[in-house]
């Protein structure tokens, strides 16, 4: 299964959706597109096919552990989500940091970077048949993922809190004292 998403905040489907729906409509994938609650009833009136399903809003944890790609314009979560649910990745998207986000998606080898914020349709499937066939991609993805699990987030944050904010009353203390 593709599963697509540009995100809640990008509302311009003709930037990812469409060309991802053109890409993959009538292929020998399920393609499972999340709008974001933007132009979803204009999609499934335009993209009427069998292997597709055009959806408001989806449950990320719900569908990811059964998608094969994740196609996307590299959002912080949703891209942390993908790499959580081992789910190799094919971003697109250039404005509010993803470039960064995206950058480091094809560095690292976890999927294929686009570089635009409007993909065709032709780059598209290309990307997705890519991440499809090798296996280097979710290999890495899983081996990112199993890093992630040995580390205690919360007990961390909670130790460099702490320590941010024994530094910052040691300084107070050190101000008071020369005074």
């Amino acid at each position: 299964m593709i599963l697509i998403t540009q995100g809640t905040f990008e509302k311009d489907t003709t930037k990812l959706l469409e060309p991802a729906l053109d890409a993959l409509i009538n292929s020998n994938y399920l393609v499972l597109v999340t709008t974001g609650g933007y132009g979803t009833e204009q999609l499934r009136r335009q993209y009427q096919a069998p292997n597709c399903i055009i959806e408001d809003f989806i449950p990320f944890d719900e569908v990811m552990p059964y998608a094969d790609v994740y196609v996307s314009n590299g959002g912080y979560g949703g891209v942390l989500l993908a790499i959580q649910h081992e789910v190799p990745l094919v971003v697109a998207g250039v404005h509010e940091g993803k470039s960064e986000i995206n950058v480091r998606v094809g560095y690292f080898g976890l999927g294929i970077d686009l570089k635009t914020e409007r993909p065709a349709a032709p780059l598209i499937r290309t990307a997705v048949e890519k991440v499809l066939k090798e296996e280097g991609y979710r290999h890495r993805v899983k081996q990112l993922c199993r890093e992630f699990l040995q580390y205690d987030p919360e007990r961390l944050t909670a130790l460099y809190v702490r320590e941010l904010l024994l530094r910052k009353t040691r300084k107070r203390s050190e101000v008071s004292d020369t005074c």
